[in-house]
């Protein structure tokens, strides 16, 4: 669900009045949050763009009067950040190259698969309120520079580049591989019946690869906000969060034999958006770590240690063997091989960045084939 500051237009534009009105109608229920309106050809299309600009355009491309390229290449010179979705019959699949070339944010072969338009929309979702969040720091923090003035010369390092990285993620990096993943959708499917399964293999495994380095773009942005984002503290119930992750972890691979011990009234005062995120991804490497155990065990309890509060997630899963284990924090550190387990070696990197913002500490032990052990006190 869309946060409600946000809000999210999407113009349908489709000369046939049946299809349009199905995809009005459809599109309005699948995301009741959007405002959907609509366009009977290119030309109409453009002047109601012009008059209510819109975030996301679902366009037909044989039009008349316009089609729906040359009406996206208007819109496009008007706001090159525009999500454009293009609906084509396979007999106008001629155009994709051109649809391509200007950028198009995503096609859907005609008959229209919802759920393919619907994967399509989201994006466009998901891109726009991210860009809009990054819009709407930079304007916050810009409005308190006066402010910004009296900290640190180590804050104001880290939001300059903060700000270089987003622009060059959003800029530099995004549009590429996008274009990348659209050219080996295109090939897939105008020549399902002409490829071999080598040639598709390959196709798909740079699709994969795509997708796994704009995941891996995602972290890093991920992890550049909470580096930021203020501090507030309130009692937070870590048991019940680590609970709600057990059954969502349980849920995603029900085949699995893990047993979860979780101590109930593990209470602590922190950010609990933060602290959340520090118990999804120490009990997600727990779960991901235990995956070729036939009985994996994984808890989450509590000690005391000098008087202090001492939470820990423990695992009986392959372990690990290193000499100085604060190596497990690094940024894209890996001790074990991704063939085997997959990630991008940044979750270990923000839980340590946390809970030192909390304060606090965090610490490993473990052995080989004998689990590891997680440790993170909020108030050193």
């Amino acid at each position: 669900m869309l946060e409600q500051t946000i809000k999210i237009s999407l113009l349908v534009v489709e000369d046939d009045a049946i299809s349009r009105a199905t995809l009005v109608d459809l599109i309005s229920r699948k995301f009741p949050e959007l405002e959907v309106t609509s366009a009977e050809n290119g030309a109409v299309g453009l002047a109601t763009y012009r008059e209510t600009p819109c975030d996301i355009v679902v366009t037909d491309i044989n039009m008349p009067l316009i089609n729906g390229i040359d009406m996206a290449k208007e819109i496009r010179t008007e706001n090159p950040a525009s999500f454009v979705i293009f609906l084509t019959a396979f007999s106008d699949s001629r155009y994709l190259m051109d649809a391509i070339n200007l950028g198009a944010s995503g096609y859907v072969l005609k008959p229209v698969d919802s759920t393919l338009l619907f994967a399509a929309i989201r994006e466009g979702i998901t891109r726009i309120t991210q860009g809009r969040r990054i819009e709407a720091l930079t304007r916050s923090l810009a409005t308190r520079s006066a402010e910004l003035e009296t900290l640190n010369q180590e804050l104001k390092a880290t939001n300059r580049e903060l700000e270089a990285f987003s622009s060059m993620v959003s800029h530099d990096l995004r549009q590429p591989l996008h274009k990348i993943n659209l050219y080996c959708q295109v090939l897939l499917d105008l020549n399902d019946t002409v490829l071999d399964d080598e040639s598709k293999g390959y196709l798909q495994d740079i699709t994969g690869s795509v997708e796994e380095i704009v995941r891996l773009i995602d972290a890093l942005l991920e992890f550049g906000r909470i580096s930021h984002q203020p501090i507030r503290k309130e009692k937070v119930d870590l048991g019940r969060i680590a609970s709600d992750i057990a059954n969502g972890l349980s849920l995603q691979q029900p085949s699995r034999d893990v047993l979860f011990d979780i101590e109930e009234g593990t209470e602590a005062e922190g950010d609990e958006q933060l602290l959340k995120l520090v118990l999804h991804n120490l009990l997600g490497n727990a779960w991901k770590f235990t995956s070729k155990e036939e009985s994996a065990r994984i808890e989450f309890r509590r000690l005391k240690e000098d008087g202090k509060q001492v939470f820990f997630v423990r695992d009986n899963g392959v372990g690990f063997e290193l000499e100085n284990p604060d190596l497990l924090f690094s940024p894209f550190h890996r001790y074990h091989d991704k063939a085997h387990y997959e990630g991008h070696g940044i979750g270990l990197f923000t839980v340590q960045r946390i809970i030192q913002r909390h304060g606090g500490k965090v610490w490993a032990t473990g052995a080989p084939r004998e689990g590891a052990t997680f440790y993170f006190a909020l108030d050193s």
